[in-house]
């Protein structure tokens, strides 16, 4: 302010300055220096240009400017001062005219952003030399900012004022120069003697003018607002009008009558309609007439009687009187104000916070000194509704005296108790009500005696968890220094409350007193604040842990006009000690801190120990010095000294650093690397940088021990005995100068020198590391070198496997300081892959090399490249691709960019034994044509079926942003012929190709092990549209194809396809024959996306089912296949049993189970495939990926035909089978009756009772078979029960016989005591090929019993008995007999003469004989 006050001053500036005739030399006048200078300062800069006429009457200047740190807001131009020099002698300035054509202030001056001193200054008032009057203001165009009125505003502003013998006058008019036309005219004069006043405002505008807008008036309406009076001042009365868009809105008279010897009564009585002022919906509170009445005296003696007040509206209304004595000691205070609504409903209140409801508020203020010194203040409001928040009742009540001094009429004092009672308070903003809660209680009492310090007692505010107590005294009210003295305490039982507000976790409990005393005006203080804290947090894990349990804290700090003092700074806590103490002064601050962490535990999880950090801090006018030392885990330490240089404004200039750092156990570290580190380190250096500039000056020794980061391979370079140097300096220019550096490891021995960063430089640089993990050291240098032109980079290494690399790296330099093209010219290899095993963890092997060059321009996006890469025997640990890069491979390229995009392929060759490729052309936004040619020489290293040449060839174009041209065809054995051609859109979102050809069946053989397809499906297709298979139109053939499935041990032949593609879906048709016999056929639709819905018809027409151990069938039906594919269909529908015949499997007397397993042993690739693909490997049958689930319903129909043999079982049914579930989990439900049957036992014929089959939940089927016969008197019953594959047979009779005799009086029609050994090998036969029974038995005892290696039980196919005897006459020779029931023997005679050759004889009892040799060998 006071050099906007100096600016005024200027002509007396130039009066005092000394004379000067001249400009000096810099162009820049004396007297231009002298008014810059003197009305400067920091962050305040004035700029004064083309000063004349300084000792004349008429001065001008060109143009004045006034700037901050931001930059110039004020500027002034061709300004003009006409003034008399000869009132200065009288004591006056007197300015007959100021003009300027153009005042501009773009905004207002930002405050000074120095920080504020230490030091407490004193409070005063600038100091003016003279008094300033000004006759005449003109200026053609002020500009005003938009930061200042919130738009851009252009006035002109024309006026003049006299004041001479006690008379005065003035004129003022200010008219807007661009928007709405707006003006404000003044007018007014006064004469002490005739004490004459007259005034005449007038302030017009438009709509949406400026006034309007800003007052947010509704519509911004025009406006015009007008005050006018004239008449002697004991006389005086004036109108005053306020109307928008032409219409009267408030006026009224104000008046003033009386004479200085009596006093002066003055009145004022307004009245209007102020709603159209308001936005809608909130008018109600004013009505449809508002009125002001004031009247009042002011005496000679300066009392003041305010007699009449009342401001009365539809909803507010406001009375009172009050007296005040000549003293300005209050007599008479009486105040009673009232909102609410004459029905009682809320009153809606003019805020800008929305919609406001209030039911009532009222205000009483009663002081009446004739009455007594009683003092009542009563404030209440209830039922208050805003958007954010809703209060049910808040109440201030006050209850005091205001009394003079005894004995005296001299003021006294004033003695008032507050009660503040808040209750039914609710934020809208959860987090808000959290903190605040509902409801809010305190009290206050205050006291002040003329003279005294005015207290503020008990004062006592509790809310949501807080209490505020203590007492303030405020002393030197009177005075000049204003003192505040507080003594107050702060309670928060549990600060989690306020967790939303702050945004993060909070927890603990905090309780702080605050002493002292303040001194506002002068800006001192003298506070204390002691306090303790219980288990505080944060949500800053850091900090939280230091922070449990209890923590005390006490803090003591002054400032006066010597500076700041922190006396004492104490934090105790179980987790944290800190200690502190300090002096703040300008340029030589003083401080000391001591801070221990008992456990880094409860900082960082992972680290443990204690940690300490000690030092001092120093300020001088040149700079900021720390000095600290600190311990930590690991036997850790660091100590040294930073320093920060400054200027003058405290603003730092440079850093600097000069100490040491270590650790004796790195590994206590470990958990915060996130690794497992260990070994020891030490740093000592020194570094200084320059903000200004960048300059860097830096130097220092890192010593390690047995480092180690818990990577294998790194850590073999860094072990054992390291050491790093380094020296180096960088210039304000940005030389970088390397002196030394060097590291030295177990693995690695590196070096670098030179500089770097201008013209000439050369940086050399070297490692070598000894221990990689593999067969051989890894060694690299080269030089880093900068000429006028460009960077050159030229470097060459070597590395395990004879890798080597060579090659020269250029970086062009433009005029502009930019970089331009870079380049590369190098060759690089590896003989030995293999070596670089142990890094990847794949069986690398074979060698590599390339040779090359390339450039990229970094301006123009442009590049080239060229290069030879040859291999040999490479092999990647991949099937599929071994087979490929194997042998001697090359591959060559060269292509180019232009400046516009355009990629050109001029040469791209690829080939290796079983792979050749080509391509050439060219790609790029204006157009692309590029060729391709690819050949595989043997297809059957992939699919086995299809041994022989695949080619590839094509060509793809497009002409700048259309669709890409596509023609290609593929040939590959076995009949493969595709044709693709179309277009495909350059964003790839869709195409139109058509895809004609035939392609065998076999190339899904691989994705469908271990079943088997084969034929050809020919295509003709269309995929019009997105690239996707709803897209396809089109037909796929098949005719005669096969399909081999080994688990079921079946085959499709003539297998011919149908599917016609389009609309989304493909329309199938389908059918082929069973190897078996019978024929299948499908027809129906399949959707073309996810899920592929599938609604297909599947017809069986006489089909051959068989398991030649159980069953074989003969079937026919209709099935239906609906639903996704994607997830599984249901197959539903009936199969008719034509007709079928189940097995009872038969078992025989051997010695023994003759089941046995073949072990293979060198087995052909060829078999073990054959073998893999009919699904008799484990391996082979193993499947991976989620199982794929049909949901089933399929009813099979057999009315009759179902025959079952076996065990001398003959028997027909017939019945009805329901298979549900799932094709994971089949359950089937059904079963078959007896139609008729027999048994046949020895020749003996039995008719079957009864006879039936179930399935329950299972496909071994359950049998229950009765059948009876009478033999002497005695009913026998033969039952055969159980699974199929292993049914129980039991001999009862009646009346109850054993069952050996059962089956002998069965089969002899005698006891049998009374049948002949014959007859009874014959029975045991029987017995054991009903029953199914092996292993030791009846046979096997009397085998040993007669010293024979074989002896069995033979039946013929029509139920004979007969007997088979063998024995080993040496290790080669063995002999059997064989005897039938009829008599006929036989005997053979077998020699083993080799491993590989048998020799064979025979003779029967008939005469015939028979000899052979046999070769027998195992594969």
């Amino acid at each position: 302010m006071k050099r906007f006050l100096l600016l005024l001053l200027l002509p007396l500036l130039l009066l005092t300055a000394p004379p000067a005739t001249a400009q000096d030399e810099e162009g820049g006048g004396f007297l231009e220096r002298l008014i810059e200078d003197s009305l400067s300062g920091e962050g305040f800069q004035v700029s004064i240009t083309g000063f004349q006429g300084a000792l004349s009457s008429q001065a001008s200047l060109e143009r004045l400017t006034i700037a901050d740190q931001t930059g110039v807001w004020l500027t002034l131009e061709n300004a003009v001062l006409d003034w008399q020099r000869s009132a200065l002698l009288r004591g006056r300035l007197e300015v007959n005219e100021l003009s300027a054509e153009r005042l501009v202030i773009d905004r207002l001056p930002q405050g000074e952003a120095t920080p504020p001193s230490p030091e407490a200054r004193g409070f005063s008032l600038p100091d003016l030399p003279v008094s300033v009057n000004i006759g005449r203001l003109a200026i053609e165009r002020a500009e005003l900012g938009a930061p200042i009125l919130g738009e851009a505003v252009a006035l002109s502003l024309e006026g003049s004022a006299q004041l001479a013998g006690g008379e005065g006058t003035v004129d003022l008019a200010v008219d807007r120069l661009d928007g709405t036309a707006g003006s404000l005219r003044l007018a007014g004069s006064y004469g002490n003697a005739s004490r004459q006043l007259s005034l005449d405002v007038a302030l017009e505008e438009g709509q949406g003018g400026l006034i309007s807008r800003l007052a947010g008036l509704p519509g911004a309406p025009a406006l015009a607002l007008t005050l006018q009076g004239e008449g002697v001042i004991d006389d005086f009365a004036a109108d005053l009008q306020l109307a928008t868009n032409g219409e009267d809105r408030f006026g009224g008279t104000i008046t003033l009558q009386g004479s200085e010897e009596n006093g002066h009564r003055f009145a004022a009585d307004l009245t209007g309609d102020l709603r159209p002022l308001l936005p809608p919906g909130q008018t109600e509170l004013l009505g449809a007439t508002q009125s002001l009445q004031v009247q009042g005296l002011r005496g000679a003696d300066g009392r003041l009687s305010l007699d009449v007040l009342e401001l009365d509206t539809a909803q507010v209304r406001l009375s009172g009187q009050a007296r005040i004595a000549a003293d300005g000691w209050p007599e008479l205070l009486q105040l009673d104000g009232q909102i609410a609504a004459q029905d009682g409903s809320p009153v809606q209140l003019v805020t800008e916070a929305g919609d406001t409801r209030l039911d009532r508020a009222t205000l009483t203020l009663d002081f009446d000194a004739a009455q007594g010194d009683a003092l009542v203040l009563d404030v209440i409001a209830e039922g208050l509704n805003r958007p954010d928040l809703t209060l049910e009742r808040a109440a201030l009540t006050g209850r005091g005296s205001l009394s003079r001094t005894e004995g005296t009429s001299s003021p006294g004092g004033v003695a008032l108790d507050l009660e503040l009672d808040v209750s039914g308070l609710e934020f809208t903003d959860a987090d808000l009500a959290g903190a605040a809660g509902d409801a809010l209680a305190g009290s206050l009492a205050i006291d002040w005696q003329a003279g005294e310090p005015l207290y503020l007692r008990d004062l006592d505010l509790t809310g949501a968890g807080l209490a505020l107590r203590g007492d303030v005294t405020v002393s030197g009210i009177e005075g000049d220094t204003l003192t505040v003295t507080p003594d107050l305490q702060l309670d928060a039982a549990n600060i989690a409350r306020f967790s939303g507000l702050a945004g993060r976790d909070l927890a603990g409990a905090v309780d702080v007193a605050l002493s002292g005393d303040l001194q506002p005006l002068a800006g001192g203080f003298d506070l204390t604040a002691d306090g303790t804290a219980q288990d505080l947090a944060v949500g800053i894990p850091q900090l939280d842990g230091l922070m449990r349990g209890a923590i005390t804290l006490r803090a003591a700090v002054a400032r006066d006009e010597t500076g700041t003092v922190l006396r004492d700074l104490a934090i105790d806590g179980q987790s944290v000690q800190l200690t502190a103490e300090a002096t703040l002064q300008t340029d030589a601050s003083t401080g000391r801190f001591d801070i221990t962490l008992a456990d880094l535990a409860q900082v960082q999880e992972g680290l443990s120990g204690p940690a300490t950090l000690r030092g001092t801090l120093e300020e001088t006018a040149a700079r900021y010095a720390i000095d600290f030392t600190a311990t930590g885990p690991g036997g850790s330490e660091a100590a040294g000294l930073l320093t920060a240089g400054k200027t003058e404004a405290g603003s730092i200039t440079e850093l600097g650093f000069d100490g040491t750092a270590s650790a004796e156990r790195l590994a206590a570290f470990a958990p915060l690397a996130g690794r497992d580190i260990a070994g020891a380190a030490r740093f000592d250096g020194q570094a200084r940088y320059t903000l200004d500039g960048g300059a860097l000056l830096a130097e220092g020794r890192l010593d390690t021990e047995d480092l180690a980061v818990g990577i294998e391979a790194v850590d073999r370079i860094i072990g054992g005995t390291g050491l790093a140097l380094v020296d180096l300096d960088r210039n304000a220019e940005g030389l970088l100068t390397l002196r030394r550096a060097e590291i030295s490891t177990q693995g690695l021995e590196a070096t670098a020198t030179g500089s770097f960063g201008a013209p000439g430089s050369t940086l050399e640089f070297s490692a070598t590391v000894a221990d990689v993990g593999l067969d051989a050291p890894a060694r690299l240098s080269g030089t880093l070198a900068e000429a006028e032109t460009q960077y050159r980079l030229d470097f060459d290494g070597e590395g395990p496997g004879a890798a080597n690399a060579q090659g020269l790296v250029t970086v062009e330099k433009l005029s502009d300081g930019s970089l331009g093209r870079v380049a590369f010219d190098g060759a690089a290899g590896v003989d030995r892959l293999a070596a670089y095993r142990p890094l990847t963890g794949q069986p690398l092997a074979g060698g590599v090399s390339f040779d090359g060059q390339a450039s990229y321009n970094i301006p123009d996006g442009s590049l080239s490249a060229q290069g030879n890469l040859t291999t040999r025997d490479l092999a990647a640990g991949i099937a599929a691709v071994d087979r490929l890069i194997g042998g001697s491979g090359r591959a060559v390229v060269d292509v180019t960019r232009d400046a516009q995009g355009m990629l050109s392929i001029r040469q791209l060759e690829v080939q290796t034994p079983e792979i050749t490729a080509t391509a050439s052309g060219s790609l790029g936004a204006a157009g692309t044509a590029i060729t391709y040619d690819v050949a595989l020489r043997d297809l059957g290293l992939f699919v086995p079926q299809l041994p022989g040449r695949a080619t590839a060839q094509g060509q793809l174009s497009s002409q700048g942003s259309g669709p890409w041209q596509v023609s290609g065809d593929l040939t590959a054995p076995g009949g493969t012929q595709a044709r693709v051609s179309g277009s495909v859109a350059q964003s790839f979102g869709s195409a139109d190709l058509g895809i004609t050809g035939q392609v065998p069946l076999a190339l899904a053989n691989r994705l469908l092990e271990p079943n088997l397809i084969d034929g050809l499906a020919r295509l003709d297709l269309r995929l019009n549209g997105p690239l996707a298979l709803s897209s396809l139109s089109g037909t796929v053939t098949v005719n005669g194809g096969s399909v081999v499935l080994p688990g079921p041990a079946l085959s499709l032949t003539g297998v011919d396809v149908t599917a016609n593609l389009g609309g989304g879906q493909v329309r199938l048709d389908a059918g082929g024959a069973l190897s078996s016999g019978g024929r299948v056929s499908a027809s129906g639709t399949i959707g073309m996306t996810a899920p592929y819905t599938a609604d297909l018809a599947v017809a069986l027409d006489s089909l051959v089912l068989q398991d030649r151990r159980l069953y074989q069938a003969q079937a026919g039906g209709r099935l239906t296949v609906t639903g996704p594919l994607l997830t599984g269909p249901r197959v539903a529908g009936v199969v008719d049993i034509e007709q079928a015949e189940i097995r009872i499997p038969e078992t025989g007397l051997g010695p023994g189970s003759r089941s046995f397993v073949l072990t293979h042993i060198q087995e052909p690739a060829a078999a073990r495939e054959t073998r893999a693909r009919a699904g008799l490997l484990e391996q082979a049958r193993a499947r991976s990926g989620p199982a794929y689930v049909l949901p089933l319903d399929i009813t099979i129909r057999a009315p009759s035909r179902i025959f079952i043999r076996g065990r001398g079982l003959d028997a027909e049914l017939g019945g009805q089978l329901r298979l549900s579930g799932t094709s994971a989990n089949i359950v089937p439900e059904g079963r078959f009756d007896l139609i008729r049957g027999r048994l046949d036992i020895l020749g003996q014929r039995l008719t079957l009772d009864r006879a039936g089959l179930s399935l329950t939940g299972d496909f071994v089927p359950t049998l229950d078979v009765a059948a009876t016969s009478e033999r002497e008197g005695t009913t026998i019953t033969v039952t055969i029960t159980g699974e199929a594959t292993s049914p129980e047979v039991d001999f009862s009779s009646d009346p109850p016989r054993p069952e050996e005799e059962v089956l002998a009086l069965l089969l002899f029609g005698q006891d049998v005591q009374n049948i002949s050994a014959f007859q009874a090998l014959r029975l045991a036969s029987a017995v054991n090929t009903l029953a199914g029974r092996g292993g030791s038995g009846i046979v096997d005892n009397l085998r040993m019993g007669f010293g024979l290696d074989d002896l069995d039980v033979t039946t013929d196919e029509d139920g004979n008995a007969g007997l088979r005897l063998g024995k080993y006459i040496s290790d080669n020779v063995y002999t059997d007999v064989e005897v039938d029931s009829g008599g006929d023997s036989s005997v053979n005679l077998n020699i083993q003469i080799s491993p590989s050759v048998k020799a064979r004889g025979s003779v029967t009892s008939d005469g015939d004989t028979g000899v052979g040799v046999f070769f027998e060998r195992d594969y």
